[in-house]
């Protein structure tokens, strides 16, 4: 007999290097793996530049005891291989040619060419959000995937992704959900932002969805608490992301180097963009020599560029990023759930300096920190960590010793196995 399958169907990216659910998802499939589980995951909408390869090779980051699937794609060991890539543009230009000679004959009709002022006038098309239930297309292709793999338990990554236990393929498979954070709220924070762009959920939906779970995954207890008031019904679980301690702590470089991390949300480009405008002016003034080295893809929706920045981009590790930074910081002004970016800084034994925002989820991580509010307090904060290695040395080992005690992969996935080897209900 073999190893139980496991099946999680995804539309975020289920990378660990790409942002901070990508890592949370991928860490939990992996321990599932490491523990007995034969894992799949079924990617619903892998990046364009992926597809637009022909034949995509996993990093190394990606676990190999996890195997990817994608709409389209062949799976083979760790490459995925869009075929449609090679044919597609070889139909269109055979499809082009034959039309062109039907119309050379006057056997096809010509269409005038659209103006500009046609155009302008045609609807735009409307603008899909992240936060919505998976499409047609999508349970489609998610059917397929269940059908071929007949999972004995389906992990749906997000709330708004469990419409996909509906689906007649997952009757008898015991039904997760991710949560990441509690939808509903994660809405309120992004309109706040000015962005509202990645959707709008009310309570009422995300109740709805998550009563299609069995279980629901919590990434803090306060989301816990949340979710077992909208779904008393439902067994809700903490499953906090976890991050082992790194061997050693940061270098003591002679270079001052700050480091954000952070993806391309709106809530991490509308903490950086406070942080260039009205905080590093002050500490460029105070430390000339600082420099500020940004990793992650919020690099494509920042425009600023002020000078002593460095932007890195997303890189699959980031250990020699902390490693060479003096200190993180994490300027955040809004945000829900777990701030992954203050667990995997505290892992590294990086001192930090935060707003009060980025410590909710993660209170037991607060010795680590230097908590300023203000732009002024904070810029404050970060000269005088810079001029003060005893200081920084401090809270180096007191970041270090709360992760260890409190996100621990023992700690953290401990309740997660025992709901994967818990009897359904």
């Amino acid at each position: 007999m073999g190893l139980p399958r496991l099946l999680l169907v995804t539309r975020h990216t289920p990378l660990s290097w790409e942002d901070g659910a990508g890592a949370y998802t991928h860490d939990l499939m992996t321990h599932a793996a490491e523990h007995g589980w034969e894992v799949h995951v079924l990617w619903l909408s892998p990046h364009p530049h992926i597809q637009w390869q022909g034949v995509w090779r996993l990093p190394e980051a990606w676990s190999p005891q996890i195997r990817l699937h994608a709409p389209g794609a062949w799976s083979f060991r760790r490459h995925l291989v869009f075929p449609a890539i090679y044919w597609q543009p070889r139909l269109a230009r055979a499809k082009f040619r034959i039309k062109s000679a039907l119309q050379a004959l006057r056997l096809w009709p010509r269409q005038p060419s659209p103006t500009s002022a046609k155009l302008a006038a045609q609807p735009a098309r409307p603008f899909e959000p992240w936060m919505r239930p998976p499409s047609a297309a999508e349970l489609a292709a998610t059917s397929r995937v269940l059908r071929r793999i007949r999972p004995d338990t389906v992990f749906a990554n997000f709330a708004w992704m469990a419409p996909v236990f509906d689906l007649p393929e997952c009757r008898g498979a015991r039904r997760f959900c991710i949560a990441h954070d509690v939808a509903w709220r994660k809405a309120v924070e992004l309109a706040r932002s000015a962005d509202p762009r990645e959707g709008y959920v009310t309570a009422k939906q995300e109740t709805d969805w998550l009563r299609r779970s069995d279980t629901i995954l919590a990434i803090t207890e306060s989301d816990a608490a949340e979710f077992r008031r909208l779904v008393p019904e439902r067994t809700v679980v903490t499953v906090p992301w976890a991050r082992p301690v790194a061997a050693t702590g940061p270098l003591q470089s002679n270079d001052s180097r700050i480091l954000f991390v952070g993806s391309g949300n709106s809530l991490n480009r509308e903490g950086l963009e406070w942080f260039l405008a009205e905080i590093w002016p002050a500490v460029r003034s105070a430390a000339p020599e600082v420099v500020l080295e940004v990793c992650g893809s919020v690099d494509r929706v920042v425009t600023a560029r002020p000078a002593g920045v460095i932007f890195t981009g997303t890189i699959p590790n980031l250990a020699a990023a902390y490693a060479r930074a003096t200190c993180a910081v994490l300027p955040m002004l809004g945000g829900t759930g777990l701030n992954i970016k203050l667990v995997e800084a505290a892992a590294a034994g990086c001192a930090c300096v935060t707003t009060p925002v980025a410590l909710r989820g993660a209170p037991e991580l607060a010795p680590g920190c230097v908590v300023a509010e203000s732009a002024r307090d904070f810029a404050a904060a970060v000269a005088a960590l810079l001029s003060n290695p005893a200081r920084r040395a401090t809270l180096q080992a007191a970041a270090r010793e709360a992760a260890a005690r409190f996100y621990s992969p023992q700690r953290c996935y401990s309740p997660l196995s025992e709901a994967l080897a818990a009897p359904r209900a």
